[in-house]
């Protein structure tokens, strides 16, 4: 089971009220990564509040930015490159952070193949999830809709008659 995340209202100052009000709350996102490893760490930042050993007792990371930039590196290095775009090498990405402790301890995944598999691990047969439809396209014209209003804008707006005239955009 995941440990819930226990977030601490700032004041205006940044810093945590001394009174106890923490309320639990996650964070979800289908993108947790988009283009470089340290975007996780800019989330993970929002609880950690930039304590840079937050998680130097539990999970022995003493500076969580030289963790994520000795990642970045190594990463960067199995690719053969400066240029790092985790979007472009998303195999070599999962390797990286299936084996991160953070990582492991932090993001919980979860998808329809996931749920199958440990479903039909635990008790033989899987959830039947709906079938997926494709998108249906609505019927829509713009001109029914809009079309009294485009008029309108197109009427004031005319070059001959304009409804109002802004002095510095008009012809010479």
């Amino acid at each position: 089971m995941t440990e819930p995340i226990n977030f601490v209202p700032a004041t205006d100052n940044g810093k945590s009220p001394d009174h106890k009000t923490n309320r639990c709350g996650y964070m979800l996102t289908a993108t947790p990564i988009n283009n470089r490893l340290s975007d996780f760490r800019h989330m993970a930042e929002l609880f950690t509040r930039r304590d840079e050993a937050y998680f130097a007792r539990t999970l022995g990371v003493n500076n969580l930015r030289a963790h994520f930039n000795n990642m970045e590196k190594a990463l960067r290095k199995r690719l053969g490159g400066d240029e790092l775009g985790i979007s472009e090498n998303l195999a070599e990405a999962q390797d990286t952070l299936t084996g991160d402790q953070i990582f492991r301890h932090l993001v919980v995944q979860r998808s329809r193949a996931y749920a199958r598999e440990s479903q039909i691990r635990e008790n033989r047969t899987a959830a039947a999830f709906p079938e997926r439809k494709p998108p249906i396209v609505a019927d829509y014209s713009i001109r029914q809709t809009y079309g009294r209003l485009l008029d309108l804008l197109e009427k004031a707006f005319e070059r001959k008659n304009p409804l109002f005239s802004l002095p510095i955009y008009a012809s010479r």
